[in-house]
């Protein structure tokens, strides 16, 4: 009877709910995330009277909810919708300070070592090698750091790191600070941006459709940088110089990531509530715990998340940052692409990369994310076969159009991959990090074997340079046969989460 008494101790709507939200304040920026959402959840629990029989049934009458109640539920969602649009926002300008410096870059190269433009595109492939190798070492660390001391820090290194490496470009231009730009910036940028962003949204949203969303606008928010960064540096290097001095571009990156940094500062919570966060003990732990082969946890768990994080990764070699550089050369030499085309080009792929994030939001919401991820590799595999059967203009841009709808293609199954890795025992930065290292050799591999394609290709007879494409689209379909080997009650973690307590 005590027992019954007490769970009806709300039984006064608007007088408890009065008192609680005068203790827990809904929005005051000393609290994190989780707390915030902590105390609505307890105001709701003080107004809801239920009674609770041994079998789990109520055993009072349905009475309908008060505006209370959906005021509360509405407090929380536009609490998680503001830092979701925070965290996107984040992303966007990551990315838009990361490619400002795009077309200076081998320009200053080529100033400071005096030398021809083969010789600079050279060096360039090296620093990329070498963003690639820093993220792989960097990527388990971050991780775990970010699991034991929360996100909040390490997304601010990214602009830190930014706005200190621009700005020494920009006063001491020469090969070695460019390098330390190119390789310590890219991979900060990329941890900040890919890594912690990623797990940022995880922390905030429970639900994997929603999460697979939100992981859409991420893209969207990716997008816009890639539209407006190197607009930024151009205009920089016309406007604030009359020779057009590429070190202006990285003075305008350096202000985009102080931009950056201050949004961060000021509109980001806390994403990781102290309660969720893994304490590391001692050295030997971290140790333990940060080996460049994390990946490999991915596959001593479960099957299910070996599954999709081994969709994921073939999904990456899809992406625009694994074919970026044969692209180049195709345009130019297969498609014959003028410099003009050439720019329009990557500026429309930016603007498709945004509204492949609206679009892929929607599909989500309709379909769900399974056909979702079905109807994202079926468009990647026939772009690629568009592209690379007809090397002309109007091919490579109406292929645009079709990646509109295959853009997205990771979205619901990185969602669902953070969902089995917590239901696995891992933490969101843990996970991240160990895909991150695994999306570090798929990216790295890709480009070699695309190449060597391409060589082939060019060797056979008839000539076939567009079997890079093909082979793309090739690993399209084999993600989405793993994909389809996964049985919808495999990926019910809401259920299983539900048998677990």
């Amino acid at each position: 009877m005590e027992r019954k008494e007490a769970m009806c101790a709300g039984d006064d709507g608007d007088s408890s709910f009065a008192s609680a939200t005068s203790q827990t304040p809904i929005s005051s920026p000393d609290l994190d995330l989780e707390t915030e959402l902590e105390g609505t959840k307890r105001n709701s629990r003080k107004i809801l009277p239920i009674l609770v029989t041994e079998s789990g049934r109520s055993t009072t009458p349905f009475r309908p909810p008060t505006p209370n109640q959906f005021s509360i539920h509405a407090s929380q969602d536009r609490l998680r919708a503001k830092q979701v649009f925070a965290v996107c926002v984040h992303m966007g300008l990551n990315v838009s300070a990361l490619v400002s410096v795009l077309v200076a870059r081998p320009q200053l190269l080529a100033l400071v070592q005096n030398t021809d433009s083969l010789a600079a595109a050279q060096t360039l492939a090296t620093m990329t090698a070498g963003v690639g190798l820093s993220e792989f070492f960097l990527n388990p660390i971050v991780g775990r750091l970010s699991d034991a001391w929360g996100r909040k820090g390490f997304m601010l290194q990214s602009p830190v790191m930014s706005v200190v490496l621009k700005t020494l470009v920009f006063l001491k231009p020469s090969l070695g600070t460019i390098v330390l730009e190119r390789c310590l910036g890219g991979a900060c940028s990329t941890i900040a941006g890919s890594t912690n962003s990623v797990s940022a949204l995880a922390d905030i949203i429970d639900d994997p459709t929603e999460l697979g969303k939100a992981n859409a606008m991420l893209g969207a928010a990716a997008g816009a940088g890639v539209v407006v960064g190197p607009l930024l540096g151009a205009a920089a290097m016309s406007m604030l110089s009359r020779d057009r001095d590429p070190r202006y571009a990285y003075l305008m990156g350096a202000g985009v990531s102080l931009v950056q940094g201050l949004w961060v500062a000021q509109t980001i919570h806390e994403p990781l509530a102290p309660a969720k966060r893994k304490a590391v003990h001692s050295v030997d732990e971290l140790l333990a715990s940060v080996s460049p082969l994390s990946f490999l946890k991915l596959y001593s768990k479960t099957r299910v998340l070996g599954t999709l994080a081994t969709v994921a990764a073939l999904q990456c070699c899809c992406e625009g940052k694994a074919i970026s550089d044969l692209n180049a050369y195709y345009l130019l030499n297969e498609a014959k692409l003028t410099p003009n085309l050439r720019s329009l080009y990557t500026t429309c792929f930016g603007a498709t990369m945004t509204l492949s994030g609206f679009i892929g939001r929607e599909m989500i919401k309709i379909f769900g994310l399974r056909t979702h991820t079905t109807l994202q590799n079926f468009m990647t595999a026939s772009g690629f076969c568009m592209v690379g059967s007809f090397p002309t203009a109007s091919a490579i841009f109406g292929a645009l159009f079709i990646y509109l709808f295959a853009m997205e293609r990771r979205a619901a199954v990185s969602s669902l991959a953070a969902k089995a890795a917590a239901a696995a025992g891992m933490g969101n930065g843990e996970y991240s990090a160990s895909f991150g290292n695994l999306r570090a050799i798929a990216v790295a591999l890709a480009p070699l074997v695309y190449v060597r394609a391409y060589g082939s290709g060019l060797r056979a007879t008839p000539r076939s340079p567009g079997r890079p494409y093909f082979i793309g689209a090739m690993i399209a379909l084999l993600a989405e046969g793993l994909h389809r080997s996964l049985d919808d009650s495999e990926l019910d973690f809401n259920k299983s989460s539900s048998k677990r307590q």
